[in-house]
């Protein structure tokens, strides 16, 4: 039986189908432990535990899709004060507002969290080696760190960081801009905020283009396209014809809006 497991963030895993998705349909068991807003130490935890529960193997693949480096990732019980905000807290960019700021002074830097990357990835990639695991490392966002890390060796890190890439070494933004321009997500009815994700037929150009030995037929990728429901973004979560082919969860990831055949975003997922 063929597995793949992919992990990522919101660009692995969305409301609607993902490249992760449309490449799983090559498989005979799909698991997208993808998770929106979430980097790379949840990305390392949650393989640990696909690697425990599945007994990852010869004859697997994982694919991980990298995210932003100045992410912050941590699991959270329910408290009486937070009966339901539960799991893992996919707050994305830890500047973007939301975060303490004695958090951001005492116990966070931009630079930790490059050094963090670089082990968990690695981690990452050196265990499926060990154990004969088919693994691709794919680019979300851009790993040129020169003008941005002050305080660390940067030539280093990206160097490293790199190095880890073996196909895939374009961010997914810049394989999708050089394509279709400017990269606009679709206009939801219930909301003036504009999607920034990329579209189903972005994602199917970008499988096809980086990974196009799990490519599918662009007739399917127009079907998934003509299957969006623009009255409200999570209302995809429930298009049959997506959940079809939506890769299942397991561990750490599954809350109590989480199943293993439809995900539904909890309060910092997003």
């Amino acid at each position: 039986m063929s597995r793949l497991v992919t992990i990522g963030c919101s660009l692995t895993e969305y409301c609607y189908p993902t490249w992760a998705d449309m490449a799983g349909t090559h498989f005979d068991e799909h698991y997208n432990l993808g998770n929106p807003g979430c980097g790379h130490t949840y990305m390392l935890n949650i393989f640990t535990e696909a690697n425990l529960i599945l007994n990852l193997g010869k004859g697997d693949t994982v694919i991980v899709m990298s995210s932003s480096f100045i992410r912050y990732d941590v699991w959270l019980p329910s408290t009486p004060e937070r009966p339901h905000d539960w799991g893992w807290q996919g707050n994305g960019n830890v500047w973007a507002g939301g975060m303490p700021e004695d958090f951001l002074k005492y116990c966070y830097s931009d630079e930790f969290n490059l050094m963090n990357s670089l082990a968990c990835l690695k981690a990452i990639k050196d265990i499926c080696e060990l154990k004969g695991i088919n693994f691709i490392l794919l680019k979300g966002f851009p790993t040129d760190f020169t003008d941005y890390y002050t305080k660390t060796n940067v030539e280093y890190y990206d160097k490293e960081l790199n190095n880890l890439y073996s196909i895939g070494k374009v961010p997914l933004y810049q394989v999708l801009e050089d394509k279709f321009g400017e990269v606009k997500g679709y206009n939801w009815n219930d909301t003036d905020i504009p999607d920034a994700h990329p579209t189903v037929q972005m994602h199917g150009y970008f499988l096809n283009t980086v990974i196009p030995q799990y490519g599918v037929e662009q007739s399917f990728i127009d079907e998934l396209e003509s299957n969006i429901n623009f009255q409200s973004q999570e209302l995809n979560r429930d298009v049959e014809l997506f959940k079809k082919i939506k890769g299942k969860k397991l561990g750490s990831l599954i809350t109590r809006n989480f199943t293993n055949y439809n995900m539904k975003n909890f309060k910092y997922s997003g």
